[in-house]
């Protein structure tokens, strides 16, 4: 029963679960010394949770750099920075809409993401509005979508909510 009802919520949820493709520039400096640059092509997985595709991923995806200042200890002489260019949402039916990023929640580790065009019909997407009460170790299913490799197809999990924290924001 458990399993239906996941693939159920998978079937209803997919065509909001999108890849979020993004060409990432890290720029990164040691003690006042030569600046090294380095740029690549990122993947992470976002959903859209407004018609108009706003769409929202882990702050921590769309900056590798994040993860180096944190094991630097704050040292002054390590500087990173990662700069976002070409972001694209690539949709279930592989649309790709250009998009930029509107807000960074480094509290919450949330990006937000908005098409730079406003697409032509609505886009499916996940009503957080239309939530139900969540407590501590119950179970959820969790949707994703894997990477190239792997064709880019959906997946879905079953996971327990760990922790509910309540302040500054509610989360889990």
């Amino acid at each position: 029963e458990d399993a239906a009802a996941g693939r159920e919520i998978l079937k209803n949820n997919m065509a909001a679960v999108v890849t979020v493709q993004m060409v990432v520039k890290v720029s990164s400096s040691f003690g006042g010394g030569n600046t090294q640059e380095q740029e690549s092509k990122e993947e992470a997985t976002g959903t859209i949770i407004r018609p108009d595709g706003l769409t929202v991923l882990s702050l921590s995806s769309t900056d590798p750099s994040s993860i180096f200042k944190t094991m630097s200890g704050g040292d002054a002489n390590f500087k990173m920075d990662a700069q976002l260019n070409d972001i694209k949402l690539l949709l279930h039916d592989n649309t790709e809409i250009p998009a930029e990023v509107v807000i960074r929640d480094v509290e919450l580790d949330l990006a937000f993401l908005r098409p730079l065009v406003k697409p032509a019909a609505p886009l499916a997407f996940v009503d957080l509005a239309n939530q139900g009460p969540v407590e501590l170790l119950d179970r959820v299913v969790t949707l994703n979508r894997l990477g190239r490799v792997a064709n880019r197809v959906f997946s879905a999990s079953f996971e327990y909510i760990a922790a509910v924290v309540e302040k500054p924001h509610t989360y889990y």
